[in-house]
């Protein structure tokens, strides 16, 4: 699992670095109203994502399991089936954007060019979508087998050639279209090596188009339909606001909320790359019957991802005005406080990342996918009401206050009657020390930074590598005990040994 997350940490890194550069980049070669409509395009195709039916993540469960009982067939008719069902879906994708196509542009009230430019984009990013899917399983695959390094390779080949690709694009004086045709070829080019990752894991799997089954079929598709309930909830969080900016107020505005979002989007995938190896760890777990190892392993894995996300946040909380005016501009410092609020809930929900990833695992996931759903349809309520009193403000507190409701009562509660643990011990173990090391680093770095300001991006570097020292050091002293330090290190030397390096003795 070390393999797997430090892989993950290095695509975030390098993804993120690709995202944080292309998102000035567009913005200043497109302007406010052309990058609202690639922003609302994509948050429109992000919607579509909904009919694959959570299959991928389906596929990833059932993957696991049958890895860690060896049933070969299961493997390649699971396989099969998802394959089939995802494209069915795809093409159901394509069909609506098309749809769309016609009927939007006059919803949100664009004329003449940018209409035009909006219904090609949509039904290129339609199509974009429905190949999309297919790589994206093909990805998932990997996942169940627990190789989530060629996931990332895959991934942070895409994104390089994406964004070298859209700079091209766009200096050679193309537009927003430009950029989903781009997206599309490269998608489509992207599949044949997909395919030979996923043979290169499991030599034994075969294209068998006889293989899928009505009764595998149903099985994938009723474990999916919470995930695709969870999904739908999760869009609405994600993508409603755009949408709801865009029709309540103005497609321009999107702009700057985005730019408040996108730092959410980044933080997300810090904490989801040790989340997301959790899922092929605790299926196989559940499938072997042992469940104490399984309680362990979910407490543990609570306050990883509890420390690593208040990291983030403390980080983002206090850096991020500075970050906004080198990042975008000055223009954008109003986008603060939409940081902040954001922030509120994202932390709540990214830190019980493993409490979804147990569900899964366990397939009690149908609450998740109702109280998720129910908070993703709060979230377009809310954000409808008060956007139209507070402007983005309200937005941004129509998408914090379902989650704070839902992460603070129904999934905790939930989880830990499912996994038959106790709230004193899931709040020890879990949260008590992560609460501390957040407190102590938060007091210390902001004393740092009335001494030392950061200026430019030089010095905003320099303050970013001196409070994740800080905080490295508060958590190795005080958010982790003796036992916890000496396992950590002997895993790391072995995994540093496994690579042919060499490591100096240090006394634990």
């Amino acid at each position: 699992m070390l393999r797997n997350i430090f892989s993950n940490w290095v695509a975030i890194v390098i993804i993120g670095a690709v995202a944080f550069l292309m998102t000035p980049f567009l913005i200043h070669h497109l302007g406010n109203l052309e990058f609202g409509i690639w922003v609302l395009v994509s948050s429109i195709c992000g919607y579509s994502g909904l009919l694959e039916f959570g299959l991928r993540t389906t596929l990833q469960r059932y993957v696991a399991r049958y890895r860690g009982l060896d049933d070969r067939e299961s493997l390649n008719q699971v396989f099969m089936t998802a394959l089939v069902l995802t494209i069915a879906g795809g093409l159901l994708i394509f069909f609506v954007m098309v749809v769309l196509a016609w009927v939007l542009p006059g919803f949100f009230g664009l004329q003449g060019e940018r209409r035009h430019d909006f219904s090609v984009l949509l039904i290129v990013m339609g199509l974009t979508m429905a190949v999309t899917l297919v790589s994206l399983l093909l990805k998932a695959y990997l996942c169940g087998w627990a190789r989530f390094e060629l996931y990332n390779l895959n991934i942070v080949a895409f994104t390089v050639a994406q964004a070298i690709a859209m700079v091209l694009a766009l200096r050679w004086g193309y537009g927003v279209v430009a950029l989903g045709v781009v997206t599309l070829v490269l998608t489509a080019c992207f599949i044949p090596w997909d395919w030979q990752m996923v043979r290169r894991v499991d030599p034994r799997l075969r294209l068998d188009w006889k293989s899928p089954t009505t009764a595998r079929g149903r099985e994938l598709l009723g474990f999916g339909l919470w995930m695709f309930l969870n999904s739908m909830g999760i869009r609405l969080r994600t993508y409603t606001d755009s949408l709801v900016i865009g029709r309540v107020l103005t497609v321009a505005l999107i702009t700057p909320f985005s730019v408040a979002g996108r730092l959410m989007q980044y933080f997300e995938p810090a904490v989801n790359s040790i989340a997301s190896p959790m899922l092929p760890v605790m299926s196989e777990l559940d499938g072997l019957r042992r469940h104490g190892e399984l309680q362990r392993f979910f407490l543990q894995a609570t306050k990883l991802s509890t420390i690593f996300t208040l990291l983030i946040a403390s980080i983002l909380a206090l850096d991020a005005q500075v970050l906004l005016r080198i990042w975008v501009g000055e223009e954008f410092v109003s986008a603060y406080p939409l940081v902040l609020i954001l922030l509120l809930g994202y932390v709540l929900e990214l830190s019980q990342r493993p409490s979804a990833v147990a569900l899964l695992a366990l397939g009690r996931h149908r609450a998740l996918g109702e109280w998720t759903l129910g908070e993703g349809l709060a979230n377009l309520i809310l954000s409808v009401y008060w956007g139209r009193k507070y402007g983005l403000v309200g937005v941004a507190w129509g998408t914090t206050i379902p989650l704070l409701v839902v992460k603070l009562t129904l999934q905790p509660w939930y989880t830990l009657k499912v996994l038959g643990l106790s709230a004193r011990a899931y709040l020890q173990e879990s949260f008590a020390r992560a609460a501390l090391v957040s407190t102590l680093f938060l007091v210390c770095a902001y004393g740092l930074m009335k001494v030392l300001p950061p200026a430019g991006i030089v010095g905003l570097v320099g303050m970013f590598t001196l409070q994740v020292a800080l905080f490295g050091a508060i958590t190795w002293t005080m958010g982790l005990t003796g036992y916890e330090r000496n396992l950590l290190w002997q895993r790391s030397q072995r995994f540093i040994s496994n690579r042919g390096l060499t490591t100096v003795g240090v006394k634990t």
